[in-house]
C-alpha cells in the first residue's frame, strides 16, 4: 500500500506533527504501508515550511513591537531563521524515513509532465501546475500496488461533478486504481476498518513485566506478600514519533497480609499501580513513569494512608519546550 501526500498536506498537518498526522503515521505503520515522497515534493515541503515559519516569525515579531510600544520595553527573544526552518523540515523527514518510499523523478516523468502542461490536462488543465504533474506521473509509475493520493489541490478534482473525487481523465489514466482524498482525516475515516489493532494482551504483558519490580519493592517495604495480576486498564495513544506509542495504564495486583498504620493486617488487598510509558518497536517499554500506588480492599475501597505518590521530576526554566501530541487509538475490544 502506497500513499502519496501532496506538499500541501505535509505543510497543513505541520510535517505530520498534528493530531491527524500522528494518527496517520500510526495507521501507516500498522498497515505496513509506505508514504511516497518524490524528491520534487520533498523540496516543495522544505520550501513551504520555510515560508510558513517565516510568516509565523513575522507575526510574532509584530506582536512584540506592539508590546514594546504599549509598555515601553519588551523581553529579549530570538526566533528561528529561514535556515532553522529548513533544517527542521529536513530533520523531520529523516525522523519519519522508515515509513517513506523516496523516489527520484526520472527524465521520462519530467517529459510526460511537460506534455501534460502543454496539453492542459489535469492537474494542469487551467493553471501551470508542473510539480503536481510530476507528483502524478511519479505515482502512476509505482506499479500495481494499492495507491492513494491525498491532496487539497482542486486541480486534481473533477470540477464538473461537485464532489471530491479524482478528475475523470486521471481516473482513466490510472485505470481507476488510485484512491483519492482531499484530507488526511477523510483518508483515516475510510481506512480505519483496515488498520490492524494493537495486540493489547501483549502490551499489558510487557508493561506488567516492567512494573513488577516496583510492585515487589512496595510489597517488601511494607512487609506483605505480592500476588498475581488481577485487572488492567489501558489507554493507547498515537504520537508524533512514528515508532512510539504512548500508554497510560493502571495495573491491579493482589497482595496479602498488608500491615495497617493503626495496627493489625489486611488479609488481602489490591495494589493499583498507575503510570505511563512509551512503547517502541516490538513493544519495548521506554520512559516508564509511575504516578502512584493505591492499596484497596478487594471490593474497591481505598485504604486510608495507603497512597504512595511517585511523580517524576519537573524541569523548570527550560527555554525550548518540546512538541508532544497524543491521539487516542481505538481499543481492539471496542
Amino acid at each position: 500500500m502506497l500513499i502519496a501526500l501532496d506538499a500541501n498536506i505535509w505543510i497543513s498537518e505541520r510535517l505530520l506533527r498534528s493530531g491527524t498526522g500522528a494518527a496517520f503515521l500510526h495507521a501507516t505503520r500498522r498497515m505496513d504501508a509506505r508514504v511516497l515522497l518524490a524528491d520534487v515534493t520533498r523540496d516543495e515541503v522544505v520550501a513551504g515550511v520555510e515560508r510558513a515559519g517565516l510568516d509565523a516569525v513575522s507575526r510574532v515579531s509584530g506582536g512584540f513591537v506592539t508590546i514594546q510600544s504599549l509598555t515601553g520595553s519588551r523581553p529579549e527573544y530570538k526566533l528561528p531563521s529561514a535556515e532553522d526552518f529548513r533544517k527542521a523540515a529536513e530533520d523531520r523527514i529523516e525522523q519519519v524515513s522508515s515509513l517513506l518510499l523516496r523516489v527520484g523523478v526520472t527524465l521520462e516523468q519530467h517529459n510526460r509532465a511537460l506534455a501534460r502542461l502543454h496539453e492542459h490536462r489535469p492537474p494542469a488543465e487551467t493553471r501551470e501546475q508542473y510539480r503536481d504533474c510530476l507528483l502524478w506521473e511519479t505515482l502512476l509509475d509505482q506499479g500495481d500496488s494499492e495507491r492513494t493520493l491525498v491532496t487539497m489541490d482542486k486541480d486534481f478534482m473533477d470540477k464538473g461533478s461537485g464532489q471530491k473525487r479524482l478528475a475523470a481523465v486521471l481516473q482513466d489514466e490510472s485505470g481507476d486504481s488510485i484512491s483519492f482524498f482531499t484530507s488526511l482525516a477523510d483518508y483515516l475515516r475510510t481506512m480505519e476498518p483496515q488498520i490492524p489493532p494493537m495486540d493489547e494482551p501483549a502490551v499489558v504483558g510487557v508493561i506488567a513485566d516492567a512494573v513488577l519490580p516496583i510492585a515487589r519493592e512496595y510489597a517488601e517495604e511494607r512487609g506483605c506478600r505480592l500476588g498475581q495480576l488481577k485487572d488492567t486498564k489501558l489507554e493507547l495513544y498515537a504520537t508524533e514519533e512514528p515508532g512510539a506509542t504512548a500508554a497510560v495504564f493502571a495495573l491491579t495486583m493482589s497482595a496479602f497480609d498488608l500491615p495497617l498504620p493503626e495496627g493489625g493486617t489486611m488479609e488481602e488487598v489490591n495494589l493499583v499501580l498507575s503510570g505511563n510509558c512509551v512503547l517502541r518497536e516490538d513493544n519495548k517499554v521506554a520512559d516508564l513513569s509511575m504516578d502512584r500506588i493505591d492499596a484497596e480492599t478487594p471490593d474497591g475501597m481505598r485504604l486510608p494512608g495507603s497512597i504512595v505518590y511517585m511523580s517524576g521530576s519537573v524541569v523548570i526554566g527550560v527555554s525550548q519546550l518540546p512538541y508532544r501530541v497524543r491521539v487516542p487509538i481505538p481499543s481492539s475490544h471496542a
